[in-house]
Formats: structure tokens, C-alpha cells, sequence
């Protein structure tokens, strides 16, 4: 009896459970074809996507290239003013830095030219007394930090750098004044 009561439970058991899904062969061509990768179209279609991705960021990077080389610009610039100012007061002398407007240069008494990048219009305030011609002059600083003061304007076609020196201080800074050739 104990028998015939396994196998009616048994039965029962194997009524109660859902059928097994099929699974497919490992083997099988219909399965192997549909998962062996990319199609070549779907290749191209994926290269024309990024070519296109890549022409619409390529020019807006440059632009900010530019603008970052322009304001490094302008910050080496006051950075050598501020030098120029600390070396007149620790050698109790006149300091003067050179600007040339025209050929895009400044240089401190008796230290190499630094050039300022192409395609920037320069422009030079500065006191009467310190000007050599039409396109260049000078920034003096005195042994007690003060200044003859100034102020260095850096313009490309989309920003403008203003150099101020305070001529009482002697203080340098760079002003973002906006748009430049608009």
C-alpha cells in the first residue's frame, strides 16, 4: 500500500507543476545567426551619428581654446606687473615695464620679451611722461609701491581684458570687460 500511496502523490505532483519552458539548443542555427553581432549598416549608421556628434563640438572647443589662451594672457600680464612692483620695492629703484602694442610684446628693464598671442588688439594708457611714441610706454613703479599707473586693454572678436594699475597702490588686476569686437 505503501506503494500505490507513492505513486498517487507522485502523480498529483506532477500535475500541480507547469510544463517546463522548451530550451533551445545550444547547437541551433536559428539562435547562433541572430546573435553573432552588428550588421554593417547599423556599423555606419552608428559612424555617421558620431561624425556628425563630432563636427557640431569640434568648432565650439576651439572657441574656448582661444578664450582660454586670451585670459591666461591677460593674467601673465598683471603677473608681471605685480612682479615688477614687488622688485622695485625689494630693490628700492624704479621699475618700468615696456608695452609694445605693436609687436605684441612687454618686458621689464633688463628681462627677455614676453610675447601676448596673435590675433589681439592691444591698447595702452599711460601717463604722458611715460610714453616712447605711438605704440609703446611704460608703467613705472616706485621703491614705495606706488605707481605711475595704467591701465592695458586685451580685445579679440569675442572678449575684452582690461589691465588696471592703480597709480596710488600700484596694484594690478584684470577686469573681464565683456564683449570685445561686437
Amino acid at each position: 500500500m505503501d506503494r500505490n500511496r507513492r505513486r498517487i502523490w507522485s502523480r498529483r505532483l506532477k500535475r500541480r507543476q507547469p510544463p517546463l519552458p522548451a530550451r533551445p539548443r545550444r547547437g541551433s542555427p536559428r539562435i547562433a545567426a541572430s546573435t553573432r553581432g552588428f550588421t554593417l549598416f547599423e556599423l555606419l549608421v552608428v559612424m555617421m551619428i558620431l561624425a556628425m556628434v563630432t563636427a557640431v563640438t569640434l568648432p565650439s572647443i576651439g572657441g574656448r581654446l582661444s578664450a582660454a589662451r586670451e585670459r591666461t594672457a591677460a593674467r601673465d600680464l598683471a603677473t608681471v606687473l605685480r612682479q615688477t612692483r614687488g622688485a622695485a620695492i625689494a630693490g628700492n629703484r624704479d621699475l618700468a615695464l615696456t608695452i609694445d602694442t605693436n609687436a605684441l610684446t612687454y618686458a621689464t628693464d633688463g628681462r627677455p620679451a614676453h610675447h601676448l598671442p596673435e590675433g589681439l588688439n592691444v591698447s595702452l594708457f599711460a601717463a604722458e611722461t611715460e610714453r616712447l611714441g605711438r605704440t609703446a610706454g611704460r608703467i613705472r613703479f616706485f621703491p614705495d609701491g606706488s605707481s605711475t599707473g595704467g591701465e592695458v586693454t586685451l580685445t579679440s572678436a569675442k572678449q575684452t581684458y582690461l589691465v588696471r594699475v592703480d597709480w596710488l597702490t600700484g596694484r594690478a588686476d584684470v577686469v573681464e570687460a565683456g564683449d570685445g569686437g561686437r
